[in-house]
């Protein structure tokens, strides 16, 4: 297995990126590559520069791990994303644009991941914040085409990182906010069995991870972006497609791959529904 990682030369802190790959690449007995790339109108100092940066990057990464350093040529989001059909994982941070660049374009992870030949890692956090197994989040829409794709690119994740994968489902809609807790109790339950049939097909598409891993099919109320956001603080890794056409949960061309890669409070794992057949 080979993991690409990504890093931006023009910017220092890549240690806590390298180490998360590594550890990674550790987890998934994979070769880890580190690239940059750079305009072509630099000077032959500066690819000298860039090289030894990039070697110095590499040399932290654990030996058994450790794969080559690509320095390469054109703008960064195309030259990853074909680079990314030659490798089963691609790591990009999530350095924040200027709200300017943000707005005319977006950040380079969504650019990225929206085009992506294989999964991409956009790590939240610097370490995982659990000395246990991961917890991970697997966003299902069951109108949705390719599901059983999605759960197994999850299943076979969350058995190599020896984790936990919950599945869940947003219902785009809501119910007034109840005061007595006894009323809300059972506007909740009344809820939870009116919506029993998506629930069943939750745990269906949930059934076919492997039990050692396999954890709780859930639902929740409202747009999934929003519930993402909100459940991804009590795990590690949130999964969901890159790009979903039609169906009620609102995946519609990324959007809530975008909200998600921008807000949540641990690591991302979008998977390639682009090029699912």
């Amino acid at each position: 297995m080979r993991i690409l990682v990504a890093v931006d030369l023009a910017v220092s802190g890549h240690d806590w990126m390298i180490g998360r790959a590594s550890g990674l690449a550790g987890h998934l007995g994979a070769t880890l590559d580190i690239a940059y790339v750079r305009s072509a109108d630099v000077s032959l100092a500066s690819i000298d520069n860039f090289h030894g940066q990039l070697q110095m990057l590499l040399a932290k990464v654990d030996p058994k791990r450790r794969g080559v350093p690509r320095l390469e040529v054109g703008k960064p989001d195309d030259v990853l994303v074909e680079l990314s059909s030659e490798y089963q994982a691609l790591l990009v941070g999530p350095r924040e644009p200027s709200a300017l660049e943000r707005m005319l374009r977006g950040t380079m992870a969504a650019r990225i991941l929206l085009r992506a030949h294989c999964p991409v890692l956009i790590p939240r956090a610097k370490t995982w914040a659990t000395d246990g197994p991961p917890r991970l989040l697997v966003a299902v829409n069951i109108n949705g085409p390719n599901q059983d794709k999605i759960i197994d690119y999850a299943g076979r994740w969350g058995a190599t990182l020896n984790g936990r994968i919950d599945a869940v489902y947003a219902v785009s809609e809501s119910i007034p906010y109840i005061k007595e807790a006894t009323v809300r109790e059972r506007a909740e339950r009344e809820w939870l069995a009116a919506h029993r049939a998506e629930l069943d097909k939750v745990n269906a598409i949930l059934a076919t991870v492997p039990v050692e891993n396999r954890g709780s099919a859930l639902l929740r109320r409202g747009q999934p972006e929003a519930v993402l956001v909100a459940m991804s603080a009590q795990y590690q890794i949130v999964v969901l497609g890159n790009r979903e056409r039609g169906g009620i949960t609102g995946f519609i061309l990324g959007a809530v791959a975008q909200h998600v890669v921008r807000n949540a409070n641990c690591d991302v794992l979008t998977l390639p529904t682009a090029d699912f057949a």
